[in-house]
């Protein structure tokens, strides 16, 4: 994968357009614009490079266009809230962690003068090291990639620590799934085995996906929320109520 760059004029204005291209098995040159607004770009690699840049050129006027819609779609459906700049602030388990945008390769850092790109947390800091600082696509391609891995490496960490202590009442490990949810935190299906997890769980303190996780756990013991349920969401955790709470928060 290369990112590259062209320049379109019009008679009112001067365009950078910058696009991924991807050496691939193709007998034509392919382009495609992402719903995240990235120009993909698809050649075969006996194709030179400066061909490509004049293919795309040629397509300026359609991408622009597209760009513009693609835009437009995240103004109205607010799609966009990040730039994914150095800055910015992200909430993860309930802290906020200020986004720290780097090169990756630029000298002065150890660890990135091998050019490796990665996300990690540095004090205070999430820090987003790539080789292409100024991509908003490829950097949001990037922290939407993290966040899904972190998110599940957090969840099942907590499954781990649940699982245990309801081994006694009868719980399997569950298969479990992650998505967006609009109307509760997570589910059950004791018939199944299965426990589903609100993607949005991810912004709150540890402490309340516990809850969730143990609140879902219970269920396999008991599918309603009688007494006896809420009596082994108090056994298993005597605080739940002020975790409940945090959801709230």
């Amino acid at each position: 994968m290369e990112i590259r760059h062209i320049y379109y004029k019009t008679e009112d204005a001067a365009y950078t357009i910058s696009y991924v291209l991807t050496r691939k098995q193709v007998k034509y040159i392919n382009l495609r614009i992402k719903s995240n607004g990235e120009v993909a770009v698809s050649a075969h690699r006996r194709v030179p490079a400066a061909y490509v840049d004049k293919f795309v050129e040629s397509k300026a006027p359609f991408i622009l266009e597209a760009l513009e819609r693609v835009e437009k779609r995240r103004e109205e459906t607010g799609d966009r809230p990040h730039n994914y700049e150095t800055g910015e602030i992200f909430r993860l388990l309930g802290r906020d962690y200020t986004l720290v945008v780097e090169e990756a390769g630029a000298a002065g850092e150890t660890l990135s003068q091998t050019g490796r790109e990665e996300i990690f947390f540095r004090g205070d800091s999430l820090v987003l090291r790539t080789k292409w600082p100024d991509h908003y696509p490829h950097k949001k391609n990037m922290m939407e990639k993290w966040m899904r891995f972190f998110t599940r490496k957090t969840f099942s960490e907590i499954i781990d620590w649940a699982y245990p202590q309801f081994v006694p009442y009868g719980a399997p490990y569950p298969v479990w799934t992650v998505r967006a949810m609009t109307s509760r935190w997570g589910s059950c299906q004791p018939q199944t085995g299965k426990i589903t997890l609100n993607s949005k769980l991810i912004f709150y303190p540890k402490e309340a996906i516990e809850y969730v996780v143990v609140h879902e756990f219970a269920h396999f013991a008991h599918p309603d929320h009688s007494r006896a349920f809420w009596a082994l969401v108090a056994e298993i955790m005597p605080d739940y109520k002020e975790r409940k709470k945090l959801l709230n928060s």
